[in-house]
């Protein structure tokens, strides 16, 4: 038989595949989280097959990334082009951009490694998108950095921004001045002073208008230096404008009232005294005042550093809804948010007649206590019922009930005993005739709210009750 040689045969017209050349397998492999068998493969592929897959529409990166294998990334990053880093997928992102917006750092932080300091191409600040995918109602494309701070570690979001800036990035700039508010507004308060010391002296209003905005984040935050920094560079009218915040849910709000929300107070007298006393008087006139926040959220210490600062007569500022921070205390205290002292303290602090005052709802700060039914605890009442003036606890004719008849509706002992001494002694037996009346009309559960006595107890209680709402006279002969 004829032997053939293999050399004699007919060129095939198409290529044999090349060893090395094809990466199907290994995007198989990552797609199936085979990821040890994937490692040990990309050793055997070329720096070209780790390039642009027509047939994937992405790299073998792009699918390394989305893996979360460190190991696996380090080891393409080993083997591959740099040039091919920068490539986008068919979602128009990077490796780099999967790793950051999937919170991969130890894979954002490899990628990063590899990208010379030198080549801002991987870190620009705007993502390609196909244009199919771009129509008039499509919102601005995240950049890299954006999402950085959204979803990364400080440290890398740093070094992005130092390479950009490094690339002539310009601060200035809507992008700029948007990634000021993001980082500053996220807490990432080191990307933030670079950012801001890089921020050029400019009287354009969007600019003005960002730095005042970064203020807001700055005071919500606690970041101190940006803080003082900004007072430095901002107009005083831009102190007094509201932001809202990206990172929360918090509405509009001063910066001043960030601070104070925020427990940042010594931010918040700093940002108090550039504004000027008489002028925040002004702009809290029928709106939250730094006293109604901080008598709202409890904070006793700071409502006592506002108070030297603001004097006096800034607890009768009133809201919208002609709420003092006393109303305020008081309101949140039923709920058992803001302690008796504290709301003693503001009531020390007001003339007695100021106590009376009501808000739009009709009801002084005493009524508000006795009122809620979310009240359990008699104290704050008590502190109230001590420092009101005597005519202020006698029923007027429009309400319905006395603070008698809630006392003992309540079972509140200390709050009768109160009642008694500071009432005027002829208007306290009327409204007592009529509590003991009700009283005794009613069984003793009527008056429990939540029974959490037992029948001895309540009994004392009932007895301890009859005799503070007794005349003067049955007193004295029960207990003879």
């Amino acid at each position: 038989m004829e032997s053939i040689s293999l050399t004699s045969l007919p060129a095939c017209s198409t290529p044999p595949p090349v060893p090395g050349t094809d990466a199907d397998a290994l995007f198989d492999a990552i797609a199936a989280k085979n990821l040890s068998f994937a490692v040990n493969m990309v050793g055997d592929l070329e720096p070209a097959a780790l390039g642009w897959s027509e047939k994937h529409k992405a790299t073998p990166l792009h699918y390394a990334v989305r893996s979360g294998d460190p190991a696996l990334v380090d080891e393409i990053l080993e083997t591959m082009r740099r040039d091919a880093m920068s490539l986008r997928d068919s979602e128009g992102k990077t490796p780099l951009d999967w790793a950051v917006e999937l919170g991969f750092t130890n894979c954002a932080t490899l990628i990063l490694a590899a990208i010379p300091k030198n080549e801002p191409t991987a870190l620009q600040t705007a993502r390609a998108m196909r244009t199919e995918q771009l129509d008039e109602h499509t919102e601005e494309i995240p950049s890299l950095l954006e999402a950085s701070i959204m979803f990364m570690n400080q440290d890398l979001t740093h070094e992005i921004m130092e390479r950009l800036l490094a690339s002539g990035f310009n601060m200035a700039s809507p992008r700029g001045c948007r990634l000021l508010v993001l980082a500053a507004d996220f807490g990432h308060n080191r990307t933030a002073q670079l950012m801001l010391e890089h921020f050029p002296a400019t009287e354009d209003a969007e600019c003005i208008r960002a730095l005042a905005r970064t203020l807001v984040c700055a005071s919500r935050t606690g970041w101190a230096e940006g803080v003082h920094a900004l007072l430095d560079r901002l107009p005083p009218e831009a102190l007094e404008w509201e932001f809202e915040s990206i990172n929360d849910d918090w509405e509009e709000e001063l910066a001043v009232h960030a601070a104070v929300r925020n427990g940042h107070i010594d931010l918040a007298l700093a940002i108090l005294d550039r504004i000027g006393l008489e002028r925040y008087r002004q702009i809290s006139q029928d709106n939250d005042s730094v006293l109604h926040i901080a008598a709202h959220a409890g904070m006793f210490e700071s409502f006592q550093k506002l108070l030297s600062v603001l004097g006096p007569e800034a607890l009768l500022v009133a809201d919208e809804n002609k709420s003092l921070a006393l109303h305020r205390a008081v309101s949140t205290g039923t709920f058992g948010h803001v302690s008796s002292d504290f709301v003693a303290f503001i009531a020390d602090a007001m003339l007695q007649e100021d106590l009376n005052i009501a808000q739009r709802h009709i009801k002084t700060a005493l009524e508000i206590a006795g009122g809620s039914r979310a009240n359990e605890d008699q104290s704050i009442v008590l502190e109230l019922v001590r420092r009101v003036q005597p005519e202020a606890l006698v029923k007027s004719p429009e309400k319905q009930e006395s603070f008698v008849h809630i006392a003992t509706q309540r079972r509140w002992v200390k709050v009768l005993q109160a009642l008694r001494e500071c009432m005027p002694t002829n208007d306290f037996a009327r409204e007592a005739e009529e509590a003991l009346q009700q009283m005794g009309s009613h069984p003793a559960s009527m008056y429990a709210g939540k029974v959490r006595w037992t029948s001895i107890a309540m009994e004392t209680e009932d007895q301890a009750i009859r005799e503070l709402l007794a005349p003067p006279c049955t007193a004295k002969r029960a207990e003879g």
